[in-house]
C-alpha cells in the first residue's frame, strides 16, 4: 500500500517530480557519455599502438631493452620466427635490427632510432606501406633507401629523393656511417613516433652494423580474438630464455589505464551522483515542508512515524527508478550512435597526434557498467531521502495540522 501511495504522491506535483527525474537522467547520461568518450579514446590509442608500433608480443635478448646494443640479438631468430608463424593464433611476425643513431641531412640533424626490417614482413605486421604519404614504400631491398616520418622530415628538412647520412655504433662497438636516399615519407597518428623512427631494409642494416643474419627484435601480431597470454606462454617456451613481453609489459602506462579504468569510472560517476544528491535532498525537503499539514494529519489519525519515514523514502526511490533507466537509455543510445559514427576532432589533430590519439573518437563502454551505475543512482537516492524523511517524522502532529 505504501508503494502505491508513494507513487501517487510524486505525481501530485508533476513539474517538481519531472525536474528531479530529468536531473537524474541527464546526470547519468552525461556521466556515461563522458566515460565512453574517454574509454573510446584510449581504446583507439591502444589499438593504434598495437597495430602500428608494438604489435601484440615482442621477443628480445634479456639485456637489449635496457642497453639497446646491436650485439644483444635473439638467438636463432629465423627458426623462432618460423615456429611462431606456424601457430594458428599468429597473423604475422617480423624480425628487426634496432639501434640508436644520428641522422644528418643537408639542413639539419637529429637523434633517432634506426630500424632494419624485412620490407615484406613489415608490411604484414604494421602496414607501414599504407602510411607512406610522399614517395613510395621499399620495392627493392638491395638499394640503400630509407623511410622517414613526416615530423622528422620537417625537422631536418629532408625530401623524397634527398640523401641522408646515419651514424651509429656497430656490433663491434665501432662508429660507422652510411648514406641512404629517402625513398618515402610516412605519417602515423603519433607525431612523436614519426619524429624518432626511421626504417631501412634489414639486409642493409646488417651490412652497415657488421651483423650476420640475426635480429634484435621479433614482433608478433595475433589474429583477432586470439588468447594473448596463451600465445605469449607458448613463445616463451620456444624462445629458451629470451625476454617475451606482451604490449602491456612493453607499455606499462597503457596497462595502467586499462586496469584503472573501473576505478576511474566509479569515481567519476560518484562525483556526478554526489552533486545530484544535493538536488534530490533539496527537492524532497521542499516536498516535506509543503506537506507538513498533510503529514501531521496522517500521524494524527494513526499512521506511525516508521510508515511516514518509509513513504518519503519510497517517493525518492520512485524518482530514481524512473530517472535512472531513462538516463541509461539515453546514454546507451548516444554511445551506440557515436560508437558507429564517431566524433571528428580534426581541428585538434596536432595536439592529439602528439600523444598518439586518433582524430576520430569512437565511443565505447562495456554494458557491464550499466547495472552498477543504476544501483549507485538508487543508492544515492536512498541516502538523499534520509534527511527529508527524518525531518518528516520529527513533525509534531498538533503543530503541523495548524500549518497553512
Amino acid at each position: 500500500m505504501l508503494v502505491l501511495i508513494a507513487w501517487r504522491n510524486i505525481w501530485r506535483n508533476k513539474v517538481r517530480s519531472l525536474v528531479v527525474m530529468m536531473s537524474i537522467a541527464v546526470g547519468l547520461w552525461a556521466g556515461l557519455t563522458a566515460m565512453s568518450f574517454s574509454f573510446g579514446m584510449y581504446q583507439g590509442h591502444i589499438q593504434n599502438v598495437i597495430l602500428y608500433q608494438l604489435s601484440h608480443i615482442q621477443v628480445h635478448h634479456p639485456g637489449f631493452r635496457s642497453e639497446m646494443e646491436l650485439k644483444d640479438t635473439v638467438r636463432n631468430s629465423l627458426e623462432l620466427q618460423t615456429a611462431i608463424n606456424s601457430m594458428p593464433d599468429v597473423k604475422a611476425t617480423v624480425r628487426r635490427c634496432i639501434s640508436p643513431c644520428m641522422i644528418l641531412a643537408a639542413s639539419g640533424s637529429s637523434g633517432v632510432m634506426l630500424v632494419g626490417t624485412p620490407v615484406s614482413d613489415e608490411r604484414k605486421v604494421t602496414g607501414l606501406d599504407s602510411m607512406v604519404v610522399d614517395g613510395a614504400y621499399f620495392n627493392d631491398s638491395s638499394r640503400k633507401e630509407m623511410l622517414i616520418g613526416s615530423k622528422l622530415a620537417e625537422k631536418i628538412h629532408a625530401k623524397v629523393g634527398g640523401k641522408v647520412v646515419v651514424m651509429l655504433q656497430d656490433a663491434n662497438n665501432e662508429m660507422v656511417s652510411g648514406a641512404f636516399r629517402v625513398k618515402g615519407i610516412y605519417k602515423t597518428r603519433n607525431s612523436a613516433y614519426d619524429e624518432s623512427m626511421v626504417f631501412i631494409p634489414l639486409n642493409r642494416m646488417q651490412e652497415l652494423a657488421a651483423l650476420g643474419d640475426v635480429s634484435n627484435e621479433l614482433a608478433v601480431l595475433l589474429n583477432e580474438g586470439a588468447s594473448l597470454e596463451q600465445v605469449r606462454t607458448q613463445i616463451s617456451f620456444l624462445s629458451h630464455g629470451e625476454e617475451v613481453l606482451d604490449w602491456m609489459g612493453l607499455s606499462p602506462e597503457l596497462d595502467l589505464v586499462v586496469n584503472s579504468f573501473d576505478l576511474y569510472m566509479y569515481i567519476f560517476m560518484g562525483i556526478i551522483l554526489m552533486a545530484l544528491m544535493f538536488g534530490i535532498v533539496n527537492t524532497m525537503l521542499m516536498a516535506v515542508l509543503e506537506r507538513q499539514r498533510e503529514l501531521g494529519m496522517l500521524m494524527a489519525i494513526g499512521m506511525n512515524r516508521l510508515r511516514i519515514f518509509a513513504m518519503v523514502m519510497l517517493e525518492t526511490i520512485w524518482l530514481a527508478l524512473v530517472g535512472g533507466p531513462l538516463g541509461l537509455l539515453l546514454g546507451h543510445a548516444t554511445i551506440r550512435y557515436f560508437g558507429t559514427h564517431g566524433v571528428n576532432l580534426s581541428q585538434y589533430s596536432e595536439a592529439l597526434s602528439r600523444y598518439g590519439f586518433s582524430n576520430v573518437i569512437y565511443f565505447q563502454l562495456d554494458q557491464k557498467y550499466y547495472w552498477p551505475v543504476l544501483l549507485m543512482t538508487i543508492g544515492v537516492a536512498v541516502v538523499s531521502a534520509v534527511y527529508p524523511a527524518i525531518k518528516a517524522v520529527r513533525l509534531e502532529p498538533t503543530q503541523a495540522i495548524r500549518k497553512i
